[in-house]
């Protein structure tokens, strides 16, 4: 649920009550005074979009990064079809290589095809 969802459905204020204890020359006085929260969370809202479209910017989709993957595994799948008695080791250099990222990368997202 997003939070105007929230103020929408509930039709209450959030809100804060600040309390601050302020010294002065009659001696000390409390000031209260109480803050809307809505527009705080609304903002927090907009940066959460925000970063979600940064993020598929960067990295795609779940769609996308699921077929990068799977690319990934069909790479090593083929190289263990023209060199069997290569270790995975290998076929992870050679997919990092083509695929221009990491060995771990390759390693997080592929399985070993003569472990299967």
């Amino acid at each position: 649920m997003k939070h105007n969802d929230f103020f929408e459905d509930t039709q209450k204020k959030v809100s804060i009550v600040h309390r601050n204890l302020l010294y002065s020359e009659d001696g000390p006085e409390i000031f209260e005074w109480e803050e809307d929260l809505e527009p705080t969370l609304r903002i927090g809202e907009h940066q959460q979009e925000i970063g979600k479209k940064m993020h598929e910017a960067r990295y795609g989709t779940k769609e996308q990064k699921q077929q990068r993957w799977a690319d990934y595994q069909q790479f090593i799948d083929n190289w263990y079809r023209e060199h069997p008695t290569h270790p995975y080791s290998i076929m992870k250099a050679a997919a990092a290589k083509y695929f221009k990222c990491s060995q771990k990368t390759i390693q997080r997202n592929t399985q070993n095809p003569k472990k299967s």
